[in-house]
This record gives structure tokens, C-alpha cells and sequence, in this order.
């Protein structure tokens, strides 16, 4: 589960991977990216932690959580990563 796209609160996210595609197994984790307005402060990414650790405990799922800005997601280096052409290609947007 991989996260992107603009909300009013300025993150955007988009789950991919096993989950999204369906073939997920009952021990597969989700993976989510998280895209900010702005810079990538410590204190939004603590806060953005927190609440996934929270949904960790409730769910009984393991989140990998990638915190990013907007800017950084569209930037030339991270456009030619595989990890970028995989959020783009299996991502689903929340």
C-alpha cells in the first residue's frame, strides 16, 4: 500500500503492492507512502507515525510508512527510481 495524491489536510496517500492487487497473504504487511505539502519537519512525521502505529495496534497489520513531500515524490531522481514506477503502476489512491 503505497500513499499519493492531494487531500485538504495537504498529505496525499496511495496503497499498493500485495493488498491492493489481491494477492495478499494473511501475514502480508501494507506499505504506504505518504506525500506532504511542504517540507518533511520531524514533528509531522512523528505525528504521521504515531497515528499508523496506532492503526498497527487496532488492525494487528504491519504499515511501512515512507514520509515525503510532494516535492521530492516529483523530483528527476525520484522519477527514475523503481519504487516510483511501481506506486505509479499498482498504487490506489486514497
Amino acid at each position: 500500500m503505497y500513499v499519493k495524491g492531494p487531500r485538504s489536510d495537504g498529505r496525499g496517500e496511495r496503497p499498493s503492492g500485495h493488498t491492493p492487487r489481491g494477492d495478499a497473504q494473511p501475514d502480508s504487511d501494507w506499505d504506504i507512502l505518504v506525500l506532504l505539502d511542504g517540507p518533511v519537519e520531524p514533528h509531522r512525521t512523528v505525528t504521521i507515525r504515531h497515528r499508523i502505529f496506532q492503526l498497527e495496534l487496532e488492525t494487528d497489520i504491519v504499515v511501512s510508512a515512507m514520509v515525503l513531500s510532494h516535492e521530492a515524490w516529483d523530483s528527476p531522481l525520484s522519477r527514475a527510481m523503481p519504487f516510483h514506477a511501481n506506486v505509479v503502476r499498482d498504487g490506489v489512491e486514497l
